[in-house]
């Protein structure tokens, strides 16, 4: 397990661009300590551990979950899934009981994230909060806490975060 969170951690750091002298600066540990962590190879303290979180803009909790957290089919108390590497994290809110056609999703995107994301499905984003920037056919637009958009499926949309908080939203799709 200690090995697994200091591969995310390392993941995380690299995604935002950061060396190791720039998280050791952020977050007050040692350089050597945070390379010990990265390879697996010491234990890390809750404190230490909220300190190197809050200098990538996560949660600890965030730190704990990875691709294979996959949801079942009770959205609201769901885990969360966390794709390998990627700068998202989200969690399904509906299931498919009943054969139902929508679903829906909760999605944080982490501050700078500068790696856009695709999505190419119909339907519309809410946004909770944050400055979401989306680009679409050569348009770039930002929206802003409670916004919203449809999404055509025949158009591929680029997500990014460009700013230094959390975007929160929700995310509507049909099923096929």
């Amino acid at each position: 397990m200690i090995a697994d969170l200091g591969k995310k951690i390392r993941s995380l750091r690299k995604a935002f661009g950061l060396t190791l002298v720039e998280l050791s600066d952020s977050s007050g540990l040692s350089t050597s300590f945070i390379s010990q962590i990265e390879r697996g190879l010491t234990s890390i303290s809750l404190d230490s551990l909220e300190r190197i979180a809050d200098s990538l803009g996560v949660s600890v909790d965030y730190l704990f979950h990875d691709a294979k957290d996959y949801t079942g089919p009770l959205g609201a108390s769901a885990p969360y899934i966390c794709p390998s590497c990627e700068p998202y994290y989200y969690k399904v809110l509906s299931n498919d009981a009943g054969g139902k056609s929508i679903r829906v999703i909760q999605a944080t995107i982490l501050p700078f994230s500068n790696k856009p994301y695709s999505k190419k499905k119909t339907g519309f984003i809410f946004i909770l909060s944050g400055i979401l920037t989306i680009e679409w056919n050569g348009e770039k637009a930002q929206l802003f806490h409670g916004d919203c958009l449809y999404m055509d499926g025949t158009i591929e949309y680029k997500f990014t975060n460009n700013s230094e908080g959390l975007i929160n939203y929700l995310y509507v799709s049909y099923t096929e």
